[in-house]
């Protein structure tokens, strides 16, 4: 198994990433940005709802992949939602 990310490690509020590919099949993901040297952390922005206007980027934390082949693979997902 792939190593992932413990988000006892992060001081920053972050959503598993079990969420957000949850809310992604759902059509509630606005934006993602990943950082350089190689996707090393990625950031969501939810869109916006009733319930919550405040669409700040998140951090994607519990359970995000360390490894660069499954953040590419991260990568493929998210081309088809384009």
């Amino acid at each position: 198994m792939s190593p992932t990310l413990d988000a006892n490690t992060l001081n920053e509020p972050s959503v598993s990433y079990t969420e957000f590919l949850e809310k992604l099949n759902s059509d509630q993901v606005s934006y993602v940005e990943f950082l350089a040297p190689n996707g090393d952390a990625a950031y969501v922005t939810f869109k916006a709802s009733e319930a919550n206007m405040d669409v700040k980027p998140i951090r994607i934390g519990e359970g995000y992949p360390l490894e660069v082949r499954s953040i590419l693979h991260l990568f493929e997902i998210l081309m088809t939602y384009q």
